[in-house]
């Protein structure tokens, strides 16, 4: 038994419609696509305006930290405590005994230009540990 063919307006109904699904699909995914790639972005700012917030409160911090510390005198040595904001890193300088303040060692003076804050200074030699 010959098949009948279809009707030539099913045929076209049937294609638009598998068509206006394919486009719906891609839609769909496009918006999920964008949706979640806004959350990444606005996450990933939140993340770069704390750490922004954390380098200013860093940086309105150290001129008063640096301020205290001018007077200390280098008479028994000091232990110059200093801190790189941008990475974490501690570092501490043996500053030898002199006339002259703790702040002035060439050293310290050289890595304070470098961004390095003044944390603590003590008076001796700094601990081995």
């Amino acid at each position: 038994m010959r098949r009948k063919p279809l009707n030539n307006k099913i045929e076209k109904a049937t294609i638009a419609g598998f068509i206006l699904v394919l486009l719906l699909a891609a839609g769909a995914y496009y918006y999920v696509w964008q949706s979640q790639s806004y959350g990444r972005t606005i996450e990933g700012t939140r993340a770069l305006a704390e750490i922004w917030w954390k380098r200013e409160q860093l940086q309105t911090q150290k001129p008063a930290q640096e301020e205290d510390f001018y007077s200390m005198s280098a008479r028994a040595g000091c232990c110059v405590w200093l801190e790189n904001p941008y990475w974490g890193s501690q570092i501490k300088i043996n500053v030898p005994k002199g006339p002259g303040n703790c702040y002035e060692d060439p050293i310290v003076r050289r890595l304070v230009e470098r961004d390095y804050a003044i944390v603590d200074i003590t008076e001796g030699r700094c601990p081995r540990r």
